[in-house]
């Protein structure tokens, strides 16, 4: 993967937490008993930094202005590593960067940062 410049640490380091992919405020509903209630998750095991990417990619507005800002302003609020969810935001713009222009200047930019 390093020679996509996709960071290996990603892969190297092992992680117990319970995610929830489909984390996006789609899913995310005002409730009686709490303030919030998470609506169709998909569970998974992985690194806690990773769930945090689909939300910060459906904020198109937000991640075209500073993705570095927000992934540490996400990491913040998430109790997350912010370098660990700045490089999974920077893979996964390198992933879709084919189809999206976005996501092209999303990488750019974050390459100087992972």
């Amino acid at each position: 993967m390093a020679a996509f410049g996709i960071p290996c640490c990603l892969a190297e380091t092992a992680w117990a937490g319970n995610g929830a992919v489909r984390l996006h405020a789609g899913n995310i509903l005002a409730a009686r008993r709490a303030p919030w209630l998470a609506i169709d998750p998909k569970p998974y095991v992985g690194d806690p930094a990773y769930d945090l990417v689909q939300h910060m990619l459906n904020c198109e507005a937000r991640l075209a202005a500073d993705p570095g800002g927000l992934a540490a302003r996400m990491a913040g609020l998430a109790g997350v590593d912010p370098g660990r969810t700045r490089q999974w935001l920077f893979a996964r713009a390198v992933q879709e960067s084919a189809d999206s222009a976005l996501l092209r200047q999303v990488a750019r930019r974050l390459a100087a940062q992972v």
